[in-house]
């Protein structure tokens, strides 16, 4: 990521940390270009760029942000998947490979897996809690039972009382089912990357799970063949 942001900014590129997009006004369907209105620091400062070009990647707020310059037929819900996970201290059982449950139709993630961090400790995790607050990070204890049960599914021999409450992620998501939730071959409900028609200029990027990371590379190739190609 520090290489990534080196060559970004070696190539004129600026990087504005910290910094709250306000609102986006498309100035004559974006043939002008677009009006970002930011804030910055406390007591806030305000600023106003505008840009030929407007990418939504805001992970989380993509939903809300696109929401915000698309009229309302185009205009989609976002659901939020926060997702828990669970440290395990007992010395055994002591799995050397990672473990998924089988899958579950129409769930919305993985299942609550067994998986190990850089230094080899076990965690167990994400489970899939919907949720309608994006910043709400906390891990509920009461799921902590249910999650118990999934994981002796595929472990029975895990000591439950060795296993704690850890941290959590949440992932945006188009719908409150698994990405492929609709089964009739119309498609994945997630990933969506697309030059919204009207808005010259205007790429969106909402539902980017966990995986977006990984392909972020190949994600920014796309945006830039819709673009300029």
């Amino acid at each position: 990521m520090s290489f990534l942001e080196a060559d970004f900014i070696s190539e004129g590129g600026d990087l504005a940390t910290h910094t709250t997009v306000e609102s986006v006004e498309p100035v004559d369907s974006g043939n002008g270009g677009y009006k970002i209105q930011t804030k910055t620091g406390v007591p806030a400062d305000t600023h106003t760029i505008t840009a030929e070009t407007f990418i939504n990647s805001a992970g989380l707020y993509a939903i809300p942000l696109s929401n915000s310059i698309l009229p309302t037929p185009r205009q989609v819900k976002a659901y939020y998947a926060k997702g828990s996970y669970y440290t395990y201290t007992a010395p055994s059982p002591c799995p050397r490979t990672l473990i998924y449950p089988a899958p579950t139709t129409g769930a919305a993630g993985l299942g609550t897996h067994l998986t190990m961090d850089m230094n080899g400790a076990i965690r167990f995790g994400p489970d899939v809690e919907w949720i309608d607050d994006p910043s709400n990070y906390s891990v509920n204890e009461e799921r902590l039972p249910a999650v118990l049960n999934e994981i002796e599914g595929y472990l029975p021999s895990i000591r439950k009382d060795r296993v704690t409450l850890d941290y959590s992620g949440i992932r945006p998501k188009l719908g409150n089912g698994s990405a492929v939730a609709r089964g009739k071959g119309d498609g994945f409900s997630d990933f969506w990357i697309k030059k919204e028609e009207g808005s010259k200029g205007f790429v969106n990027l909402l539902g980017i799970e966990s995986p977006g990371l990984t392909s972020s590379l190949a994600i920014g190739e796309m945006v830039e063949n819709l673009l300029y190609r």
